[in-house]
């Protein structure tokens, strides 16, 4: 009987010891709307928590009322002590349905790993004052993220946070942002609007320039029609068009010095390419003899428009047949690699 009594009481140890859903939190608390939040003590000395919908790391899926407001507070009781939200954790409120917005917490430093994945009804998101360090797929496949709210003191905006959204068309970036990543990573955006007292950034017609317009660095993938740039461009960032397939018309200014080759091989709508400066910017020929000087996405499809005082210089430089400007999809290499139809994508070249 004891020696029974004893492999039962071993094998219930053994299973409390290895057991990842018993005793993961520490108290729990409801918030204003009602969803019950679980705490986890991360720092005694600091009286630092981290909070999650759910009580253990068992694979779960909450439902809520639509339209529910989550407001994570900034600091919680547990008897005599007060404790600060300072981490949502891993998978905190992953699968969470019905889930409209999120408000988080001014003492709020981390978000875990897929905190808030797949929270497909997540339409708002509210971060805190400073700058907080996301986890990856924090908001990974949150499919209907609209609004995005950053405080006054961000320095950083990725835009891989929100990639997995359909309808995040539009943001607006604080004067304190420095860094500013992965646009095209927005596959649904259609315009950044930029602080008039940011340092670093300015906006024009819904594209990200740098301060002064001197350098176009993206723009977002879902902006479409003929677009512009300012006189004082003088440079387009070799990723300023990934993925921007709506585009069908680009208009470049005297000012511009140079772009790189692949700038414009996403633009597969682009129907026509208007070059107002001279010749001297372009440097393709110098690594290959028969590499064109750059690449546009579909044979045939582009009019290239240049000066008409330049365009003998241009045809010199650009074409292999009267009246046409050839480019190739393959970049950097010599002509003898392909055949000569494979070299031979004509883009009409024009004159104004």
């Amino acid at each position: 009987m004891k020696t029974r009594i004893s492999v039962v009481a071993f094998i219930v140890m053994a299973f409390i010891m290895t057991s990842p859903s018993l005793c993961a939190y520490d108290f729990s608390i409801k918030d204003k709307s009602g969803i019950q939040l679980y705490y986890t003590v991360t720092n005694q000395n600091k009286g630092e928590v981290s909070v999650s919908a759910y009580p253990d790391d068992m694979e779960q899926c909450l439902r809520v009322s639509y339209g529910t407001v989550l407001e994570i507070p900034a600091m919680v009781m547990r008897g005599k002590s007060l404790y600060k939200v300072t981490s949502v954790g891993e998978r905190a409120f992953r699968d969470m349905e019905g889930l409209s917005e999120v408000r988080l917490p001014s003492n709020l430093r981390t978000i875990g790993n897929e905190a808030f994945c797949r929270c497909v009804d997540l339409n708002s998101i509210v971060f805190p004052a400073h700058q907080v360090e996301i986890g990856t797929d924090a908001f990974g496949s949150c499919h209907s993220i609209g609004s995005v709210s950053f405080g006054s003191e961000w320095k950083t905006i990725d835009f891989k946070w929100f990639g997995d959204s359909d309808v995040f068309h539009s943001v607006f970036i604080p004067a304190s942002v420095t860094s500013v990543r992965n646009v095209d990573s927005a596959c649904s955006l259609y315009s950044i609007d930029v602080d008039a007292n940011n340092k670093m950034y300015q906006s024009y017609d819904g594209m990200l320039m740098s301060k002064g317009w001197k350098t176009l660095i993206a723009c977002p993938r879902e902006k479409g029609g003929a677009i512009a740039l300012p006189e004082m461009t003088e440079k387009i960032d070799g990723d300023a068009f990934r993925g921007c397939d709506k585009i069908t018309g680009i208009d470049l200014p005297v000012t511009i010095h140079g772009f790189d080759y692949n700038v414009f091989e996403d633009c597969t709508s682009l129907n026509t390419l208007i070059i107002r400066s001279g010749v001297t910017f372009f440097t393709g020929k110098t690594a290959f003899p028969a590499r064109p000087v750059f690449a546009l996405a579909l044979p045939g499809q582009t009019t290239v428009y240049v000066p008409e005082v330049l365009l003998k210089a241009f045809r010199s430089i650009l074409c292999t047949e009267e009246g046409y400007y050839c480019t190739t999809a393959w970049a950097g290499q010599p002509e003898e690699f392909y055949g000569k139809d494979e070299m031979m994508q004509k883009n009409q070249l024009k004159s104004f």
